[in-house]
């Protein structure tokens, strides 16, 4: 009798354990579950993840152009800004992912981890510099109700290395006069690299302050030709400084080659310094141009009749003549 009692409370201690031991089991996986939805789980507005509006904006932006989605998206976030502009913040806080390879990618020697990547991109996209960039662009369009953002933005348009800053530099100039600001300040005092960046962002400021006219007539002066030329184009952009745009540029046109910046194999100006060049001919007085033209060399006279004959030949003969007559 008491061996059978014995036995029956020895197999109901085995049965308790056994039930703790599937319980711990169940707790992990259930901790598991829901720690993946945790992590994939994003902030939901007007019935889509952010992750679908952000999804709009191009990773790499060539040129100002905006299209219809973009324009749809950029509503959604601005009709819900309160929230969505602390998410964006936290998004350009992000760094890479030790699961995701930096741009461009090193050779894939490791199976395994290759393996646990691609794993780990199918629950979920991995945080890298797209991230961040397309944050970057969100809070652009969002204008001035991306202010808050300000000083985020700035510290990834000054970390020049880093995919997303040229989006930061253009998201600065457009929240209005402090990121104009801001960028002004860079152009004064920045690294070349952070300068060129700055120069870059103020292309898509809907208006230049006198502060930051003042900085790019500036680095018309600058050692440094792509800071010239990417000061000389923002000023172009907004008409603005012609009579100095031209003597910075031709400095170094008259001895640019194949193979430079802003030059084509041909070591012919590329099209958008010739662009700038052109317009900033066009926009010049002629006594002003005529003047400027006889201080030139040969080569030099040789540009600006070439550029000018494009929109208005009769100027073009006539400034020829006044050399010839000077």
């Amino acid at each position: 009798m008491q061996s059978e009692t014995k036995a029956i409370a020895e197999n109901e201690s085995s049965l308790q354990m056994r039930w703790l031991r599937w319980r711990r089991m169940g707790g992990i996986v259930l901790a598991t579950v829901v720690g993946i939805w945790l992590w994939q789980r994003e902030p939901r507005y007007e019935g889509q993840p952010l992750g679908h509006w952000l999804s709009a904006f191009a990773s790499l932006r060539q040129g100002l152009e905006v299209d219809k989605r973009e324009e749809e998206s950029a509503g959604v976030l601005q009709r819900n800004h309160g929230k969505v502009v602390p998410d964006l913040i936290r998004l350009l806080q992000k760094k890479d992912s030790v699961f995701d390879e930096p741009w461009p990618p090193r050779p894939q020697n490791d199976v395994l981890a290759e393996a646990l990547r691609d794993q780990l991109r199918e629950w979920r996209p991995l945080p890298n510099w797209e991230f961040r960039h397309r944050a970057a662009e969100a809070l652009g369009f969002m204008g001035q109700q991306a202010k808050p953002a300000l000083p985020e933005l700035q510290r990834l348009m000054l970390q020049t290395e880093d995919y997303a800053s040229p989006a930061a530099a253009g998201a600065l100039a457009r929240t209005g006069d402090e990121g104009v600001s801001l960028l002004a300040k860079t152009v004064q005092k920045g690294s070349q690299p952070q300068k060129c960046q700055a120069c870059f962002g103020l292309l898509k400021a809907a208006k230049l302050s006198e502060e930051a006219v003042r900085a790019l007539e500036g680095a018309l002066t600058d050692e440094s030709f792509e800071i010239r030329g990417f000061a000389a184009q923002t000023l172009s952009k907004f008409r603005l400084a012609p009579e100095k745009i031209l003597p910075a540029l031709l400095t170094f046109t008259a001895r640019g080659k194949a193979g430079d910046w802003g030059f084509n194999n041909r070591g012919q100006p590329a099209d958008w310094l010739s662009g700038v060049l052109r317009n900033s001919v066009g926009q010049m007085d002629e006594p002003a141009l005529t003047k400027m033209f006889q201080e030139q060399s040969v080569g030099n006279r040789k540009l600006i009749v070439s550029l000018l004959a494009q929109d208005n030949p009769a100027q073009a003969e006539s400034l020829q003549r006044s050399v010839e007559n000077f």
